[in-house]
Protein backbone atom coordinates (compact mmCIF):
# COMPACT_ATOMS: atom_id res chain seq x y z
CA UNK A 1 0.00 0.00 0.00
CA UNK A 2 1.38 3.45 -1.23
CA UNK A 3 1.58 6.11 1.14
CA UNK A 4 -1.29 8.38 0.75
CA UNK A 5 -1.10 12.04 -0.69
CA UNK A 6 -5.29 13.43 0.60
CA UNK A 7 -5.80 16.71 1.45
CA UNK A 8 -9.31 15.61 1.88
CA UNK A 9 -10.76 18.24 4.85
CA UNK A 10 -11.94 15.07 6.77
CA UNK A 11 -8.50 13.91 7.27
CA UNK A 12 -6.81 17.24 7.38
CA UNK A 13 -8.85 19.73 8.19
CA UNK A 14 -6.50 22.99 6.96
CA UNK A 15 -9.09 24.90 4.85
CA UNK A 16 -12.08 24.78 7.41
CA UNK A 17 -9.36 25.95 10.25
CA UNK A 18 -7.68 28.62 8.38
CA UNK A 19 -11.29 29.94 7.58
CA UNK A 20 -12.37 29.93 11.12
CA UNK A 21 -9.33 31.64 12.20
CA UNK A 22 -9.48 34.40 9.73
CA UNK A 23 -12.80 34.47 10.98
CA UNK A 24 -11.91 34.46 15.06
CA UNK A 25 -8.60 36.40 14.55
CA UNK A 26 -10.52 39.43 12.13
CA UNK A 27 -13.34 39.63 15.35
CA UNK A 28 -10.94 39.25 17.76
CA UNK A 29 -8.95 42.09 16.12
CA UNK A 30 -12.26 44.01 16.28
CA UNK A 31 -12.84 43.39 19.98
CA UNK A 32 -9.34 44.17 20.49
CA UNK A 33 -9.25 47.73 18.77
CA UNK A 34 -13.02 48.78 20.70
CA UNK A 35 -11.64 48.19 23.61
CA UNK A 36 -7.79 49.66 22.88
CA UNK A 37 -10.00 52.66 21.23
CA UNK A 38 -12.89 53.34 23.46
CA UNK A 39 -13.79 56.65 22.36
CA UNK A 40 -16.12 56.07 18.70
CA UNK A 41 -14.57 59.27 17.14
CA UNK A 42 -11.13 57.41 17.35
CA UNK A 43 -9.95 57.96 13.99
CA UNK A 44 -7.98 54.10 14.40
CA UNK A 45 -11.08 52.97 15.42
CA UNK A 46 -13.20 54.92 12.79
CA UNK A 47 -11.12 53.15 10.03
CA UNK A 48 -11.02 49.85 11.55
CA UNK A 49 -14.51 49.47 11.71
CA UNK A 50 -15.02 50.72 7.77
CA UNK A 51 -12.21 48.03 6.45
CA UNK A 52 -13.77 45.48 8.89
CA UNK A 53 -17.51 46.03 8.07
CA UNK A 54 -16.24 46.76 4.14
CA UNK A 55 -14.45 42.84 4.68
CA UNK A 56 -17.61 41.13 6.55
CA UNK A 57 -19.82 41.82 3.32
CA UNK A 58 -17.15 40.83 1.13
CA UNK A 59 -16.04 37.40 2.82
CA UNK A 60 -19.67 36.76 4.19
CA UNK A 61 -21.09 37.45 0.51
CA UNK A 62 -18.26 35.12 -0.99
CA UNK A 63 -19.16 32.38 0.99
CA UNK A 64 -22.95 32.82 0.48
CA UNK A 65 -22.33 32.65 -3.20
CA UNK A 66 -19.79 29.44 -2.84
CA UNK A 67 -22.68 27.96 -0.73
CA UNK A 68 -24.78 28.53 -3.72
CA UNK A 69 -22.35 26.65 -6.29
CA UNK A 70 -21.86 23.75 -3.89
CA UNK A 71 -25.86 23.49 -3.59
CA UNK A 72 -26.13 23.17 -7.26
CA UNK A 73 -23.26 20.38 -7.02
CA UNK A 74 -20.41 23.33 -8.57
CA UNK A 75 -17.55 22.86 -5.92
CA UNK A 76 -15.32 25.12 -8.87
CA UNK A 77 -17.56 28.25 -9.84
CA UNK A 78 -16.36 30.09 -12.47
CA UNK A 79 -19.32 32.66 -12.77
CA UNK A 80 -18.27 36.17 -13.00
CA UNK A 81 -20.29 36.55 -10.16
CA UNK A 82 -18.46 34.05 -8.64
CA UNK A 83 -15.12 35.40 -9.48
CA UNK A 84 -16.50 38.80 -8.53
CA UNK A 85 -17.56 37.95 -4.69
CA UNK A 86 -14.19 35.86 -4.57
CA UNK A 87 -12.02 38.92 -5.28
CA UNK A 88 -13.99 41.52 -2.64
CA UNK A 89 -13.31 39.18 -0.29
CA UNK A 90 -10.08 38.89 -0.97
CA UNK A 91 -9.38 42.48 -1.41
CA UNK A 92 -11.18 43.78 1.42
CA UNK A 93 -10.75 40.87 4.03
CA UNK A 94 -6.67 41.60 3.21
CA UNK A 95 -7.13 45.34 3.61
CA UNK A 96 -8.81 45.13 6.91
CA UNK A 97 -5.87 42.48 7.98
CA UNK A 98 -3.41 44.68 7.00
CA UNK A 99 -4.45 47.53 8.59
CA UNK A 100 -4.98 45.89 11.63
CA UNK A 101 -1.54 44.37 11.69
CA UNK A 102 0.12 47.52 11.04
CA UNK A 103 -1.70 49.14 14.14
CA UNK A 104 -0.61 46.14 16.35
CA UNK A 105 2.54 45.34 15.01
CA UNK A 106 4.11 48.65 16.13
CA UNK A 107 3.68 47.53 19.36
CA UNK A 108 1.77 51.21 20.04
CA UNK A 109 -1.37 50.04 21.72
CA UNK A 110 -0.79 46.68 23.30
CA UNK A 111 2.41 45.06 24.55
CA UNK A 112 0.01 41.82 23.72
CA UNK A 113 -0.24 40.76 19.85
CA UNK A 114 -2.66 38.65 18.37
CA UNK A 115 -0.84 36.03 16.14
CA UNK A 116 -0.92 37.48 12.30
CA UNK A 117 -3.26 36.13 9.75
CA UNK A 118 -2.07 34.94 6.51
CA UNK A 119 -2.97 36.17 2.87
CA UNK A 120 -6.41 36.21 2.72
CA UNK A 121 -6.47 34.79 -0.83
CA UNK A 122 -4.21 31.98 -0.25
CA UNK A 123 -7.18 30.85 2.58
CA UNK A 124 -9.88 31.04 0.20
CA UNK A 125 -7.84 29.25 -2.77
CA UNK A 126 -6.96 26.31 -0.80
CA UNK A 127 -10.37 26.02 0.92
CA UNK A 128 -11.74 26.25 -2.65
CA UNK A 129 -9.14 23.34 -3.82
CA UNK A 130 -9.75 20.79 -1.07
CA UNK A 131 -13.76 21.20 -1.46
CA UNK A 132 -13.53 20.32 -4.82
CA UNK A 133 -11.75 16.91 -3.76
CA UNK A 134 -13.92 16.11 -1.85
CA UNK A 135 -17.12 13.42 -2.73
CA UNK A 136 -20.91 15.12 -2.99
CA UNK A 137 -21.83 13.75 1.01
CA UNK A 138 -18.43 15.37 2.15
CA UNK A 139 -19.39 18.69 0.62
CA UNK A 140 -22.87 18.89 1.78
CA UNK A 141 -21.23 18.56 5.39
CA UNK A 142 -18.76 21.28 4.21
CA UNK A 143 -21.94 23.43 2.92
CA UNK A 144 -23.83 23.21 6.28
CA UNK A 145 -20.33 24.39 7.95
CA UNK A 146 -20.08 27.34 5.70
CA UNK A 147 -22.45 29.51 8.04
CA UNK A 148 -20.83 29.00 11.03
CA UNK A 149 -17.42 30.72 8.90
CA UNK A 150 -19.30 34.22 8.50
CA UNK A 151 -18.32 36.89 9.99
CA UNK A 152 -20.39 38.47 13.35
CA UNK A 153 -21.61 42.28 13.07
CA UNK A 154 -19.30 44.74 14.20
CA UNK A 155 -19.93 45.16 18.82
CA UNK A 156 -22.53 42.06 18.31
CA UNK A 157 -23.47 40.79 21.25
CA UNK A 158 -22.00 36.95 21.80
CA UNK A 159 -24.75 34.47 20.96
CA UNK A 160 -27.11 33.55 22.96
CA UNK A 161 -25.27 30.35 25.54
CA UNK A 162 -21.99 30.78 24.73
CA UNK A 163 -21.07 33.04 27.47
CA UNK A 164 -23.43 32.08 30.22
CA UNK A 165 -22.61 33.55 33.47
CA UNK A 166 -22.94 31.19 36.76
CA UNK A 167 -26.01 30.80 38.48
CA UNK A 168 -27.88 32.68 35.34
Amino acid sequence: MGATTSTSITDTPTAIVALAKLRTESEDYADLIIKDYPSRTSPERIKAEQLYIAARGSVNGWIAAYKFSLANNDPDPQSDIYKQAQQNAIADGQSYISYMNSIYDKGAVSAQSLSLIGEVEKIISDFVTQVKQEDNEKRKEILALLDTLQWKAWEAPAPVGTAAKAGS
